[in-house]
């Protein structure tokens, strides 16, 4: 197996590269933050709503 002549990864290519790989992960991060933060919101209000006996 003869390997390319140019490299995938060098010191141009390897910013995008890293961009691409890590934007699934800080995207699901950031939706799972929203979403965590909808669920305190819902959880707060419930909590105030609710008559304490």
């Amino acid at each position: 197996m003869k390997y390319p002549v140019v490299p995938l990864v060098n010191e141009l290519t390897f910013p995008l590269l890293f961009f691409w790989f890590c934007l699934p992960f800080v995207t699901l991060l950031i939706l799972m933050i929203i979403w965590l933060q909808l669920l305190l919101n819902e959880a707060a209000a419930a909590a105030k709503d609710k008559p304490c006996l």
